[in-house]
């Protein structure tokens, strides 16, 4: 056998019956068992003692498009156990904010060759903040928070790209 190469023969014998699985962004249901699994697993690498997560952390994992599939948010799980601190539930402010805005998403739908820089800017801007809102349930401390910018700032720069903040 040449190094490198997979022989045929063994490949036909293992392919018998294809078994085709869907992305994980076609399986939603699966991601809060496989959070769950994965944090089981790190916790016991890294004895840790997380117990879970909260509802909105949760719901942010739920809506990601997972480009990397079950890989993508195993590593997730893993960087978050191995960076946070104690043992506490794992929640929003927790997940990366690439994750929580969803980026595969945000020039998708935009019209780009028809706008400027500022108008793409201002409609990423506002999808990114959307976004935060809905996962946070529209709580506009958290979501500053999780922005890294002052509620003020955040109240300012929602008036100006034409986000109406429920009270």
């Amino acid at each position: 056998m040449i190094r490198g190469k997979f022989r045929q023969d063994l490949y036909f014998r293992l392919n018998v019956v294809p078994i085709p699985i869907p992305p994980l962004r076609e399986r939603r249901e699966d991601i809060s068992l496989l959070a769950k699994h994965f944090l089981n697993k790190f916790n016991t690498a890294f004895n840790k003692k997380i117990p879970g997560f909260t509802e909105k952390a949760m719901d942010g994992l739920t809506k990601y498009h997972w480009p990397g599939n079950i890989r993508e948010l195993e590593n997730l799980i893993e960087r978050i156990v191995v960076l946070l601190p104690g043992n506490e539930v794992i929640d929003l402010k927790d997940i990366p904010l690439e994750i929580l805005m969803d980026s595969s998403q945000d020039i998708q739908g935009l019209e780009t060759e028809k706008m400027g820089l500022l108008k793409i800017r201002e409609a990423i801007e506002k999808r990114i903040i959307l976004n935060v809102l809905e996962a946070t349930k529209w709580n506009q401390t958290e979501t500053a928070k999780i922005l890294k910018v002052n509620r003020n700032t955040l109240i300012q720069k929602a008036k100006q790209l034409g986000i109406l903040m429920k009270k």
